[in-house]
């Protein structure tokens, strides 16, 4: 896997995280 690849995937966990403590 590129690591390019990995830090957007980890990008989008965190933001989608953030989203689902907020709710």
């Amino acid at each position: 896997v590129v690591q390019g690849n990995i830090k957007e995937l980890l990008y989008y966990a965190v933001a989608f995280l953030q989203m689902t403590e907020e709710q």
